[in-house]
């Protein structure tokens, strides 16, 4: 397999969002017992989130309070409103707003 690098910001003007999920069963319905492996999962995901993230430099990352891994389901008004933001963004290309998602 190979490994592409990819650099801070290289697709500078592109909007880009993302959602990720809270911990929630993540950390409650482990497997090893004690949370360990899964906590430390859960972390590499939102880690690797925040790195997608820096890919560009118009960029929101919103860790949803209310949703677990069907986030369409979970928090619908969240998923749509990121959604509608990002086709603003692109089509007027006004930049996101990273504290405000949905608005």
């Amino acid at each position: 397999m190979a490994v592409v690098r990819v650099e801070e910001h290289e697709l500078v003007w592109m909007p880009l969002a993302l959602l990720t999920r809270t911990p929630g069963d993540l950390l409650t319905n482990e497997l090893d017992g004690d949370g360990t492996a899964a906590s430390a999962a859960w972390r590499c995901w939102h880690g690797s989130h925040q790195e997608l993230a820096r890919l560009s430099g118009d960029s929101r990352h919103v860790v949803a309070e209310r949703s677990g891994h069907n986030m369409h389901l979970d928090d619908p008004s969240l998923v749509v409103s990121t959604i509608r933001d990002v086709l603003r963004s692109s089509r007027t290309g006004s930049r996101l707003e990273a504290d405000r998602p949905g608005q």
